[in-house]
């Protein structure tokens, strides 16, 4: 048995004695799938990708609805796929919740009981608002053949469910199909009062809502391990918008909250993977709200003041490259390696990776909270192993991926054990 061998390589790429050379000729161009409710279809912007101009009537602008999985011009999907220049799968849809998402990965229906049937009643019609399983079928290859994710799901969940609940609860809705109800947001206010399990109810959906997110995840990669995921956060859409003058909170701190707790889930779950980050987009701007503009309001107006203007895709899409901007693979070239073990990154050891033992290609992807040493086991042909490890390059604060690292494990000085 051959004595096993260990070296420490630490190089730094931009060193001129490493030798560079192309990875491919040509590179794969990488597919981009979109997952998650209206926000993510679009909606908010007209089929022209512009903001919707309040002082036209909505019925001739061209309005995005978000039910036929279209790709919509200037919306956050096609901003990144169009930088990116990925292969585009847009399967966002409108009234879609983390739930239904759920359902069609694992089979398992698990939703917040006592607010979904006036929701399903209202949203989810079979026909013109059906957001089943049944028509997320295509789900599971598109997952498969996706390098990129973008997840935004909740929303309708937590939010969009629970005040649809509210108000079939009251005498303000006579019928969940008239969606050109008015009412002032003192009415609701009132409302909110009456109802003494309004805390517990959206706790409740968060929870649930979480333990789907959670699922979700993990039956992604289960299906495509190597998957990059960005899971998009929530913003709190009512941030201006008061109750009335005798309320301690306004409807947009009540929410807020709300939003806060969903962000940091989130960020935890997200930490349980090697290449799933959690995206921050708080920030993004949305329409006016407030109640100077609205003494009473109309619940069609208010379905679509909720979502990004076309600067607020602007935003997110920033956000998005902002994380994909170091997201890339590492290549790593050897010479007469039989395999590859061990790969570390950072104190990571959970990477994903794969060693072509044709090109003797090792490709890690890389995420930017990585540290910038790479290390692994490596067994050359002749038997002997080595313990190699990296330092990778960095500018701008990623990896530059223009290069292949190429080095011959034989020229290293060879420690003896």
């Amino acid at each position: 048995m051959k004595a096993k061998k260990i070296v420490a390589l630490i190089l730094a790429v931009v060193l001129l004695a490493a030798v560079a050379v192309p990875a491919f000729a040509e590179a794969k161009q990488k597919t981009y799938l979109c997952l998650g409710d209206s926000i993510a279809a679009g909606v908010g912007l007209t089929a022209q990708g512009v903001s919707i101009d309040w002082s036209q009537p909505l019925e001739a602008q061209n309005v995005v609805i978000g039910y036929d999985y279209s790709r919509t011009p200037n919306s956050y999907h096609d901003i990144v796929a169009n930088a990116k220049n990925y292969n585009l799968i847009q399967y966002s849809r409108s009234a879609i919740r983390a739930c239904d998402i759920r359902t069609m990965l694992d089979g398992q229906v698990y939703t917040q009981k006592k607010s979904e049937e006036p929701y399903n009643s209202w949203l989810n019609k079979p026909g013109e608002y059906y957001a089943s399983a049944e028509v997320m079928a295509g789900m599971k290859g598109y997952i498969q053949k996706a390098d990129v994710i973008t997840i935004q799901a909740g929303a309708n969940d937590v939010f969009t469910q629970n005040i649809v609940y509210l108000l079939s609860k009251s005498d303000l809705m006579d019928s969940l199909s008239d969606i050109s109800l008015t009412m002032t947001w003192k009415q609701i206010g009132n409302l909110l009062k009456q109802v003494k399990d309004v805390a517990d109810l959206f706790e409740e959906a968060v929870r649930i809502w979480a333990e789907n997110y959670k699922v979700i995840l993990q039956r992604i990669y289960e299906i495509n391990p190597k998957a990059k995921v960005l899971c998009v956060g929530q913003y709190n859409f009512t941030e201006h918008v008061f109750l009335d003058e005798d309320m301690q909170e306004n409807l947009g701190i009540l929410l807020a909250k709300v939003a806060r707790e969903m962000n940091l889930i989130l960020c935890g779950l997200t930490s349980r993977y090697q290449n799933a980050v959690y995206v921050n987009v708080s920030d993004a701007e949305i329409y006016n709200m407030t109640v100077a503009e609205f003494g009473e309001i109309d619940l069609e107006t208010v379905s679509y003041k909720i979502h990004p203007t076309a600067r607020g895709h602007v935003q997110i899409a920033d956000r998005i490259l902002d994380k994909l901007a170091t997201d890339t693979d590492i290549k790593i070239k050897l010479t007469d390696v039989a395999s590859v073990k061990e790969v570390d990154v950072g104190f990571r050891t959970d990477v994903m990776y794969s060693y072509d033992k044709t090109t003797g290609i090792l490709t890690v992807p890389y995420a930017r909270d990585n540290a910038n040493l790479i290390s692994f086991v490596a067994t050359h042909q002749n038997g002997d192993v080595y313990n190699m490890a990296y330092v990778l390059d960095f500018a701008n604060n990623g990896y530059v991926p223009t290069k292949l690292i190429d080095l011959k494990v034989e020229d290293a000085e060879l420690t003896q054990t």
